[in-house]
């Protein structure tokens, strides 16, 4: 089931991808703010690793009380809750969250790379 929902995922992000190239060029600067995440790609990257492990914990806190599995290695042998995780509708909400808590922050330091010219920012 898991390549499935990866292959789906995937689909889904080829088919917007192709879709751009033919947007006419007045839409094209509603697309925009698409532009900041393509200026700061690993500054959001490394962003949005523990914005999403922090988001699974409160989540898990709020529907099974405990959230153990979640911060030890998955060879320790601790076993979620049956019931854990969400379809793919839940995870693509989860993902449009993380892209819209932090768009502010990624324009922010999009804005400060424009900027200024540190060496050290170019790799973020």
């Amino acid at each position: 089931m898991r390549p499935l929902r990866a292959a789906v995922t995937r689909l889904a992000a080829a088919a917007i991808l192709a879709a751009t190239a033919w947007i006419p060029v007045a839409t094209q600067s509603r697309l925009r703010p698409a532009i900041v995440f393509g200026r700061v790609p690993l500054f959001y990257y490394l962003l949005h690793l523990p914005l999403l492990h922090g988001m699974a914990v409160i989540v898990a806190f709020i529907r099974h009380g405990r959230a153990d599995w979640l911060y030890v290695s998955p060879f320790s042998g601790a076993q979620p809750p049956a019931n854990a995780g969400f379809g793919l509708l839940g995870v693509y909400i989860f993902w449009i969250s993380a892209i819209i808590l932090l768009y502010p922050i990624c324009k922010w330091f999009s804005e400060l790379k424009l900027r200024r010219r540190d060496w050290w920012l170019s790799y973020l």
